[in-house]
């Protein structure tokens, strides 16, 4: 392996490694979120959870995860924090269906948009 070959792979493991954290990170805030009664909208609290929901499935975009994938991985963060917080285990369902919704109009609103860029790039 080259010098360039080495240095270029330890790049994408590099960007991987931040997007893994960023997605693990991302997940914990907005299970804990949606647990407090923040909904995903256009102004204030929930708009930060909105844009973490965003920011998060876009990671997983970037190292390869096609589809939802944010509402499952959800399940581990209560499994792990359910035993200290009840109220993650209570919620589970709708805090799952929360990510879920606001995650699949994500990817419509992202997929439209980038088919409406494509075609202006024609």
């Amino acid at each position: 392996m080259s010098f360039q070959e080495s240095n270029t792979r330890k790049l994408v493991l590099r960007k991987t490694d931040i997007s893994v954290r960023i997605i693990t990170d991302h997940l914990r805030s907005m299970v804990f979120m949606i647990a407090d009664g923040i909904i995903p909208s256009n102004e204030g609290r929930g708009y930060v959870l909105r844009r973490i929901i965003r920011r998060a499935a876009r990671h997983g975009n970037l190292i390869g995860i096609n589809g939802r994938f944010l509402s499952d991985m959800a399940d581990r963060v209560i499994a792990v924090s359910g035993e200290a917080y009840p109220e993650l285990v209570e919620k589970q369902q709708f805090i799952k269906k929360i990510i879920a919704v606001e995650e699949e109009k994500f990817r419509f609103y992202n997929s439209a948009g980038y088919r409406y860029y494509s075609g202006l790039c024609r």
